[in-house]
């Protein structure tokens, strides 16, 4: 489990046998982290890829290897602070964020020597007219936006508008993906001062 603080402390959590958290790793950095992303980057090694994103726009990773810090890598995306924060590995590893600035950029992650070293921006758009405030890869070639004008987009890969609509929810602070319980769509939950789902 990992867990970022508005002071700027990272922390990565163990589960003991008998159900305590126990600290693995504990990192500092200068800014505000607004989100955070954990997920193994490595299977063979068991290598650990932590994504930061801040008030200072800008988006850290941590390569971690037994419980240790193997290496970072940053890039400033956006001109003030990052309120959303998804992440794909695969082929193709890529990264969303979505800002203050109301922009949406979706950037790839580059590897060398079986570690993800550096992120470079592939697409930018303005989409809300004022915060954006969380986004999520949809699928391969879809992802989802919301902002605190209360529009939800959907968006293609060069981040073209496909669907636009504007949502009941006061206040939205998050989007929640899931699969519906027959697995053939997509179900969106729009979190904020209550709920709305929307099936794609």
């Amino acid at each position: 489990v990992a867990c970022g603080l508005s002071n700027g402390e990272v922390y990565l959590l163990g589960y003991t046998p008998d159900s305590r958290f126990i600290t693995l790793l504990s990192h500092y950095q200068h800014n505000c982290i607004t989100r955070v992303k954990l997920t193994v980057s490595c299977p063979e090694t068991g290598s650990l890829l932590l994504l930061l994103s801040t008030t200072f726009g800008m988006v850290q990773g941590l390569n971690i290897r037994e419980s240790a810090i193997d290496s970072k890598f940053s890039c400033r995306l956006h001109s003030s602070g990052i309120n959303g924060l998804d992440l794909r590995l695969g082929p193709s590893a890529e990264v969303l964020t979505i800002g203050d600035d109301g922009d949406v950029i979706r950037s790839s992650l580059s590897a060398s020597d079986s570690r993800l070293d550096s992120i470079t921006p592939l697409a930018r758009r303005t989409t809300h007219f004022s915060a954006g405030i969380a986004v999520r890869f949809l699928n391969t070639d879809r992802l989802i936006t919301v902002g605190s004008d209360q529009r939800l987009y959907v968006l293609d890969r060069d981040l073209q508008p496909v669907y636009c609509c504007y949502v009941d929810v006061p206040d939205p602070h998050d989007l929640v993906i899931s699969t519906t319980a027959s697995y053939a769509d997509l179900a969106v939950l729009v979190c904020g001062k209550g709920l709305q789902e929307f099936i794609m």
